[in-house]
């Protein structure tokens, strides 16, 4: 993926909105490098791709809103929806409708460019997946 993180997350809104009727806000802070790691961006996409579908596949929100924060040399994706939430604890286990590795795929991708994940639901009061990592390269 050689698009920015922001135009990328718009584009994801434009699909979901069209697919699902929900389209997400998507709000950016923060001076973008002009250098960032190559694989930090396209892994934060992917995380905040998998926390919007399973809002949409579980969660049945009526909003959706992405935020992109870049604070020196590390960038936040916050993704957080009003709807049914889950309890955390649970989310990796089998459920009666499949095996759910949504929670899991996103942690490992924080924990591949050195960041980590947040995750904080109430069943009823929905969903925020907080993600943070390095923006920058090491040696830079």
């Amino acid at each position: 993926m050689t698009a920015r993180l922001a135009d990328s997350l718009d584009g994801l809104a434009g699909t979901v909105a069209a697919r699902h009727g929900v389209r997400p806000a998507v709000v950016v802070t923060g001076k973008r490098p002009e250098h960032p790691a190559p694989e930090v961006e396209p892994q934060m996409y992917q995380i905040a791709r998998e926390a919007v579908t399973n809002a949409i596949r579980h969660g049945q929100p009526t909003r959706i809103d992405i935020a992109v924060a870049y604070d020196g040399s590390h960038v936040s994706v916050t993704v957080s929806d009003n709807g049914c939430g889950f309890a955390p604890n649970g989310a990796a286990a089998a459920r009666p409708d499949g095996p759910h590795f949504g929670v899991a795929t996103m942690r490992e991708r924080a924990e591949k460019i050195g960041g980590r994940l947040q995750i904080d639901s109430t069943p009823g009061e929905g969903t925020t997946v907080h993600a943070v990592a390095r923006v920058m390269s090491r040696w830079k």
